[in-house]
């Protein structure tokens, strides 16, 4: 619902969301005044401004296509911009069926990952095991 953003744009940031779900869009705009397109990463428009730092928690592995993802990801951002990743690791959380459910399309691992950045001239790929949002199956890439 756009909650992420709400620390970057209080320090300053011009932030914009991507949400493929009505809903969370509409009540992100009504309720925190937050810019949020609705839309599917791959359906993403060709954006005036280039963005300096994407920001994708767990959507990647939920695309419908990869490839066109990851060339508006690319086409959208500036060259020396940062994609942050927050990917679901190999340890479990929760009940399984929430990883291993129709909506999820795929499962990375650090070297899938590394190809797939790879094949789109992202590079200096760093992993991160931190537990950031206190959740020990989260992982992060830079």
């Amino acid at each position: 619902m756009g909650l992420t953003m709400i620390p970057w744009k209080d320090s300053g940031w011009s932030v914009t969301g991507l949400d493929p779900n009505i809903e969370s869009v509409n009540y992100a705009k009504e309720k925190y005044s937050l810019k949020i397109i609705q839309s599917f990463g791959e359906d993403l428009s060709n954006q005036k401004n280039k963005y300096n730092i994407v920001l994708s928690l767990g959507s990647l592995e939920h695309s419908f296509d990869l490839n066109k993802t990851m060339q508006k990801i690319k086409y959208n951002t500036s060259d020396d911009a940062h994609l942050i990743i927050r990917w679901r690791s190999n340890k479990l959380i929760g009940s399984p069926l929430e990883y291993y459910n129709h909506n999820h399309f795929r499962y990375f691992n650090r070297f899938s990952w590394k190809i797939l950045l790879n094949k789109f001239g992202f590079s200096k790929i760093s992993f991160y095991k931190e537990s950031i949002e206190q959740n020990d199956g989260y992982e992060y890439i830079l």
